[in-house]
């Protein structure tokens, strides 16, 4: 006769897919501290009350840009926590939403507030820290030129290359479409750039990226 006890299993509790999204939703609203990361553009603006450069004007733009993606993100994820709650009714959005969290996808919802990207939501999260960072070294001090700019995480990356453009014209008298943006290799990581370039000379960008090869930086 067999042991009764000795016929039971131990089953690992698989989660739902409500479950999965819950955890999602607490790591981004509480880990990341995503409130904290919404920009307040007016503060800027007061620091450049005399006027902004093109550099600044950009920085400005992706801040707002930023802002509409993060604001984006609270909404849902707040009514989100009040649908499983049971708060709310779950409507077709939040069940998207569900699904999309519980599968490791960035939402829809969010990549139309966003830039183009096709990371899965995990790496797309930590990308979009990198962004935020990024922006917050520039509210800290907005009237001083930053050393050095990840181009890779802009929203619009060509509105850099016109400022570039910008400040060199207006600098020289020059016509804006009679000029062309050079790139130049330098053998430095950002650590090495304590300071940025002269103005006339263009600016600091990292984050370009080659298909097939790599840069030796024993080799000019």
């Amino acid at each position: 006769m067999l042991n009764p006890w000795m016929m039971m299993e131990v089953r690992k509790h698989k989660k739902t897919p409500n479950e999965f999204a819950a955890e999602q939703k607490e790591i981004i609203l509480d880990d990341m501290q995503l409130a904290d990361k919404v920009i307040n553009i007016q503060e800027i603006k007061d620091v450049l009350s005399a006027g902004m450069n093109p550099y600044q004007n950009v920085f400005v733009q992706e801040s707002q840009a930023m802002n509409i993606l993060l604001r984006e993100m609270l909404s849902t994820l707040r009514q989100l926590d009040l649908g499983l709650k049971g708060q709310l009714t779950i409507s077709d959005a939040m069940e998207k939403l569900i699904h999309s969290l519980a599968n490791g996808q960035v939402p829809v919802v969010w990549q139309n507030r966003a830039y183009p990207s096709l990371r899965g939501l995990g790496s797309w999260l930590t990308n979009l820290s990198d962004r935020c960072g990024q922006l917050e070294e520039f509210t800290r001090s907005p009237d001083e030129d930053m050393k050095i700019i990840y181009i890779n995480r802009l929203f619009n990356p060509q509105s850099f290359l016109t400022a570039i453009k910008q400040v060199k014209g207006a600098s020289e008298g020059l016509e804006l479409n009679k000029l062309e943006v050079f790139t130049e290799v330098l053998s430095k990581v950002p650590a090495e750039c304590t300071a940025p370039p002269p103005k006339r000379d263009g600016a600091y960008i990292f984050g370009l990226f080659v298909e097939g090869a790599r840069y030796d930086f024993n080799t000019k």
